[in-house]
This record gives structure tokens, sequence and C-alpha cells, in this order.
């Protein structure tokens, strides 16, 4: 588990420029779930999993294509699944599946939640109320109420990169290194 900064359950730290000081050539598998989109340079953070894996190494990959700004402190990129596949190919690697995450109506309700979560407008009193209540009244309601909706749902959640969903938080790739 590596990290640009020391907390706990962090192995490696990275460097500033993202790398990771382990040898060339050594690991099996280098898992990377929501990091790219972080990443300031991303066909560099690839290149470096390309340099750590093994020959035949598989990279493992998951961001965001439609999701929330998130800083961590940054956040700098979204995908479609077409273009995460063309820049994880065009950094070395053989792209064996591609997916999109969280589809169509499913994609609706989380972008859904993340929008009542901002509903606030505290420098307006006679706004701030009435959206605060409305927040609450959507947490209490009507989330519990699309989340059963949404599990059953099922198709809607992980679909090949190939299908005709328009609407996507998530993309996830499996590579191998050539």
């Amino acid at each position: 588990r590596a990290d640009v900064t020391q907390s706990p359950g962090i192995d490696r730290l990275l460097t500033a420029e993202n790398l990771t000081q382990e040898p060339s050539d050594s690991y099996d598998v280098v898992l990377s779930t929501q990091v790219l989109e972080h990443v300031e340079n991303p066909a560099a953070y690839l290149a470096e999993c390309r340099r750590i894996l093994k020959p035949g190494g598989q990279l493992f990959l998951t961001t965001h294509g439609m999701y929330e700004e998130h800083g961590c402190p940054h956040d700098y990129f979204r995908w479609t699944s077409e273009g995460l596949e063309k820049l994880v190919a065009s950094s070395g690697f053989q792209v064996v599946e591609s997916y999109k995450l969280t589809t169509e109506l499913r994609c609706i309700i989380q972008l859904l939640f993340c929008f009542a979560q901002h509903l606030r407008d505290p420098g307006h009193p006679l706004v701030h109320y009435p959206l605060v209540l409305g927040r609450r009244v959507y947490n209490r309601l009507f989330c519990p109420l699309l989340n059963l909706v949404g599990k059953t749902l099922g198709r809607q959640g992980v679909l090949p990169a190939g299908s005709p969903a328009s609407l996507y938080i998530g993309v996830a790739i499996g590579a191998r290194k050539q």
C-alpha cells in the first residue's frame, strides 16, 4: 500500500513525482483504485506501474467516469471507458478487460445522492433552511427508497466497456504488461 503521505496502513511512501522507489520488474500485480484522477501526470503514473511490474504482470485499475469533484488534496481528471483504454494501451499495456461501473439509472441515483448532500446556502437563510429540510427528507426517506430500487438494477452495476450505457460513475480496466 503506497501513498503520498504517511498514515496507518501505508507500507510505501511515494516521492513528490509519484514514483515508488521499488525495483523494476518486481511485482506480479498492481492494484490502483480511485487514484488516477488525483495524479497530475497519469501517463507518468502508468509508466511507473509498468516499470515495477514483472513481464506479463497485471494492472487492475479503477477511476472515475462521472463523479463529483473531491480533492485529496487534488482532483484532476475524469475518463470515458474508451479514453482510459487508450491511455492504458499507450502506456505499454495490453487491455484485457474494461468495464463501466454504476451505470444508467444507478448512476443517476448516485449523482442525486451527491447533489442532495450539497443542498445549502448559508448566506441566505430563507433559501438555506428549506434546502436543509429538503436534504434531510431526501436522506431519511428518498435515499433508502432509491437504494432499494438501485439494488434491483443489478444489470446496471457493471457492464462491458463496449455496452451502449452512456452514463456511468466509474471505469475499470484489467491490463497486462507487454
